[in-house]
């Protein structure tokens, strides 16, 4: 079931917070733009909210709960 989760994270999603950024702006700003697409608070938030509910969650659901990334990677694939 990781293995499932990895695949769907990486051909999704995994890559293109690091590839838009660098894509979208130009030359000049890129590396401002760039530093600041990486401290974004969000991805920060997000993440220390993975990082608390996840032990919490495989604890009561088990492996189910990668399911949830799992339709989240694959609806962002189809997405972007």
């Amino acid at each position: 079931m990781t293995w499932l989760y990895q695949f769907s994270f990486s051909a999704a999603y995994g890559l293109l917070s690091w590839i838009i950024p660098a894509e979208i702006f130009n030359t000049a700003t890129r590396s401002k733009g760039v530093a600041i697409a990486t401290i974004t608070p969000s991805a920060y938030s997000t993440n220390t909210l993975i990082g608390q509910v996840s032990p919490i969650a495989l604890k009561d659901v088990g492996w189910k709960y990668f399911i949830l990334f799992i339709v989240a990677n694959f609806t962002n694939a189809l997405l972007f």
